[in-house]
Order: structure tokens, then sequence, then C-alpha cells
């Protein structure tokens, strides 16, 4: 069961000292003595840990060469050791996680399955290669000992071996001079697996591998060559993602393009995007999309035409919902009367997709050409050279960052279900006040607003008095339309690239 390699520089910080101390061969180290050591001798040698990005939680996106034809692999990975990969071949997906216990796969037809053996060592140890405190201590799943250094095209490397619960191990040639892993070998249940480790980058002043070049003697897993692309750092990956999917859970969306949708129609109004959504099987009705919703929904008489049931505090669970080439499975919706909603935008809207919609995909938005498509977002890489935002969440809401006047920086949340924009009380808007009144205007207009360095033209801003979600104020979709929008959960982005 072989998973890409990422991040190598957590690696080479925490091996090279343990590499070259004096040792029986035989003898394992001592986890938590053996990586602080280890740490404070590499770091020591660049100069100080103030000098060194901190490396928190991050996602690793990249590129595949295989037999099968070219791919994808995206992998999700936090310090303390927890992972997750899925890498897309064709029409193949691979996923593979671990949460701290238990190593779990996702087999082809969408079951998961817990990993035991040498399978489970395998992804145990790819995890710890990739996680910055693999010796630490507190977490003690993977021990290490050094081992005879080995010769790699007739040079000498130090060897560290990591060694899993299930008695596993991995070897990692390492050129202890510049503080790289040269490659990793391990010996599975089907084979061995051996990846040679090229073209170092920095990050900080740690060195990275952005490529790598798998071979296996298991014919389940032929030659591959990858590329690191680009690293994501998150404020958080919540730990849902870590652990094994139900049965329903792997299996909750199909794209017919295999990792994105056509094209999709969408109608844009002045104070809503409505989305065309069949309900198991039947016609299509419309679904406002709704960033500023934290659950979606269905209006309660759109419900019992479809014959869903409630579930409970106003809960339904269609069996399947289609937009274009996409089609959603499990998705809770709260069942609640819409028809305020409907009457604002002077037609039927059967419901709202909110936050447990958006964040099952990456959703991209032509709202000038009346157009979205939908990707997976475990393969996704934004190809634009729009501006990016990060996103932080208040109850399911998202939050960016805007400048006013070039020199007042607020936090909006993203409000693609209403058409105005609003600013709350605060020291935003009374730095935006021209003169020294106590009672706010009825409407602000900045001199200048930028979102990611973009320039919103016109921006009329009104004046709510009651201050919602720990947020400066709404952007809404009147400004929205000026840009094309990709909205990515998962990573925590927004990418914004303004069309005027």
């Amino acid at each position: 069961m072989e998973s890409p390699v990422t991040l190598v520089l957590a690696l080479s910080a925490l091996v090279v000292g343990c590499a070259g101390r004096a040792q029986d061969p035989g003898t394992e180290e001592p986890a938590g003595d053996g990586a602080a050591h280890a740490l404070a001798e590499h770091l020591g040698a660049l100069g100080g840990p103030e000098e060194v990005v901190a490396i928190g939680p991050h996602v690793v996106h990249g590129t595949i060469e295989a037999e099968g034809g070219p791919g994808s692999f995206r992998d999700q990975v936090v310090p303390d050791g927890r992972y997750r990969s899925t890498t897309i071949i064709g029409d193949r997906i691979e996923r593979v996680g671990f949460d701290g216990e238990r190593a779990w796969t996702v087999d082809e037809s969408g079951e998961p399955r817990t990993l035991s053996g040498r399978e489970a060592d395998a992804v145990v140890l790819r995890a710890a290669l990739e996680s910055m405190r693999y010796l630490d201590a507190g977490w003690g799943i993977v021990r290490a000992r050094s081992a005879p250094p080995e010769t790699l095209l007739g040079l000498p490397y130090d060897v560290l071996v990591l060694i899993a619960p299930g008695g596993g191990e991995m070897r990692l040639l390492l050129d202890r001079a510049e503080g790289l892993i040269r490659r990793t070998v391990f010996d599975g249940t089907e084979g061995r697996t051996v990846t040679d480790h090229e073209d170092y980058r920095t990050l900080g002043r740690l060195p990275l591998a952005h490529l790598f070049e798998t071979t296996s003697t298991d014919p389940r897993s032929p030659t591959r060559r990858k590329r690191v692309e680009r690293i994501d750092p998150i404020l958080d990956l919540k730990d849902d993602l870590f652990r094994i999917p139900t049965a329903s859970l792997a299996r909750d969306h199909r794209l017919d393009g295999g990792d994105r949708s056509l094209d999709i129609a969408i109608t844009v109004l002045e104070k809503s995007v409505l989305v065309p959504v069949s309900i198991d099987g039947a016609q299509p009705v419309s679904f406002a999309l709704d960033t500023g919703a934290g659950a979606s929904r269905i209006d309660a008489e759109a419900a019992a035409r479809a014959g869903l049931v409630a579930e409970g505090e106003n809960r339904a669970t269609p069996l399947s919902l289609r937009i274009g080439g996409l089609e959603l499975r499990n998705l809770p919706l709260e069942v609640r009367p819409l028809s305020e909603l409907s009457e604002a935008a002077g037609q039927p809207i059967a419901g709202l997709l909110g936050h447990n919609f958006l964040s099952r995909l990456v959703v991209e938005l032509d709202l000038r050409g009346a157009k979205m498509h939908f990707f997976d977002p475990a393969t996704y890489m934004y190809p634009g050279a729009g501006g990016e935002l990060r996103l932080a969440f208040v109850k399911g809401a998202p939050r960016v960052v805007a400048l006013a006047n070039r020199r007042f920086p607020g936090r909006f949340l993203i409000d693609l279900g209403r058409a105005e924009s609003t600013i709350y009380e605060g020291e935003l808007l009374r730095a935006l006040m021209e003169d020294d009144t106590e009672t706010p205007p009825e409407r602000i207009r900045p001199k200048l607003f930028t979102i990611a360095g973009r320039a919103v033209p016109d921006l009329e801003l009104l004046f709510s008095p009651e201050k919602e979600l720990d947020a400066a104020g709404r952007i809404g979709l009147s400004v929205w339309r000026h840009f094309d929008l990709v909205i990515d959960y998962s990573v925590e982005r927004i990418w914004v690239d303004f069309r005027g």
C-alpha cells in the first residue's frame, strides 16, 4: 500500500543528529530524547529556530506519472502524525489514512476497511515520515534505531530505521552533510517499495523534496513518478478527516467527469444564485447557493412533494441530489418554510445549499457567464491567476479580510444569499466616517475597497446596527458578481479573479 511522500523537511530536521551518533546498530533510539537532540542540533546548524518556518497542519498537492496514465494526489497532514492521502490515476481512486491509532483504506468499490500487518505498517510509517513529530515521546507509535551505513551510487549514506507497531521497518538513507533524505525502502507483504527523492527546494531554511520516483516489486504498485506542485498551510484540519470513513460517507459524491463536472447552467438574480437540483431523480427545482448558511435546507412543502420523511428535529436526507453531472448522497437537509425567500426572489425556491454542501466539493462560479463547475477536492489545484484569500469560519459562514481606504482592514462574511453589502458598528465603521458625528450614516462609501488586492468599484456599504458573528460586515452578491470565484473549504481558501 504505497502513498505519495510529501514533507521530508520535517524528517531531515529530526533525523540528522540521530543518524550521526555512535550507537550499537541493534539498539533502539529513545524516541523523545533522540528527537529533541536531533532537532536542537539541526536547528542550531541552520542558525537558530527563529529562521525556520514553523510547520503546522498542511495540504500537499501534486501530480503523478504512472503506467496507468497521468494522475494527481492530495495529502493532508498534521504534526502529530495523522495523515490522509488521496490519489487519482485515470478512473482509479486510492484513499489511505491514519488517525493516530488505526490505518485504513477505501477500496475501489467505495468500501472502507481497517488495515493490519504490513499494510498498516506501510501507512503508519508513511504518516510518520511526513509528520514533524514522528519521534515525539508523547505520541510514541513509531520507534527509531540507527543502522550501519549503506552505499548508493558509490557514495556512503547514514541509515535510520523507523519501526512501526506491527514490526515493519522503513529504512531511510540520509545525506548527513546536506541534511537530505535520498531514499526510503519498505519491505511489505507483497514486496519491496523503493522511493528515490530528487529536486530539493527549501521552505524557510529546511530542504523539501519536490520529485519522487517509486518502484515496487508488488505488481499492484507500478512505477510512479510524483511531483509536489503546491503546499497550503491550514489553520486546522478537522479530526473527522483522518478517521476511517463509514461506508456511506466513502461514496458521498460522484462526478460524471471523474474529478470534475461539465458546465452547469445557473440563474443569477439580483439577490441570489439559483442552482438546478434534482431530488431522488425528480425534475430539477431551484436551490439557492448560500455561503452565509451553515446547514443546507429544503422548504417544507418541497420536502413533502419529494416524499421526504423528517428524521427528528425537522431533518431529512434524500437518497441523492443531482446537480448536472454531480451526484450527492447522504446530505442532510433542514426542513423549514422558505416562502419568504421565494417571495424575495420572485420565483419558487425549494431549498438552500449551505456549508455542509460546500465543504464536500470545490465550487467554481462564473456569475457573469451564469455557469458553475464542481471539482473533487482530493485532486483540485487552482490553475488561475486570481488573488488568494484564507477563509476563517464562524458558525459555518466563511469570513475573509478586506481592506478599506488602503489601511483599514475588516473581517467580512462572504454572503451569496443577499444582494447588498453591510457594515456593522465597530472600529472599521468609525475609521471610515468622515466627520465626528455619533450617529452612523445609513450608507458608507469607501474611497477604495480591495479584496485580495483587487479594487471593488463603486462599493456602497449599508449600516446595520445588529452586529453578527464577530465580523465587520457582510459582502453580498452585488460585489461578488464582479469576480470569478473558486471556493475550496477543504483548504480554507477562496480565489477571486476580477472581471470588471
